[in-house]
């Protein structure tokens, strides 16, 4: 899995796009990931791109679960605005789809 935190123009958000397999060795660093690109001053939201993943099980749903009350907590908000078939499918059988709002970016 690789990931890649990008600063958006404006200052209250940022992208984390992801790539590769999101499966139980990779998910602790999805959270991780996700946590500390929210950490960059004034951010208000993170919009994750899910696009690139080609595994997306019940590890990466815990992951976002974990990170989106983290970022609750604090004030956040996680939104995953760009899936691919695979990652929508498993976000809607799931329903975490619900949990995590689009962006409208």
């Amino acid at each position: 899995m690789n990931v890649q935190c990008i600063p958006s123009q404006s200052d209250d958000a940022v992208t984390l796009a992801i790539d590769g397999e999101v499966d139980v060795e990779e998910a602790p660093q999805l959270t991780r990931a996700i946590i500390e690109c929210a950490r960059i001053e004034r951010v208000q939201m993170v919009v994750l791109d899910l696009s690139a993943v080609t595994f997306f099980g019940s590890s990466a749903i815990r992951a976002l679960i974990r990170a989106g009350n983290d970022l609750r907590d604090r004030g956040v908000t996680l939104h995953v605005d760009r899936t691919n078939h695979l990652v929508a499918k498993v976000l809607e059988l799931t329903g975490v789809a619900a949990l995590f709002p689009t962006s409208g970016r």
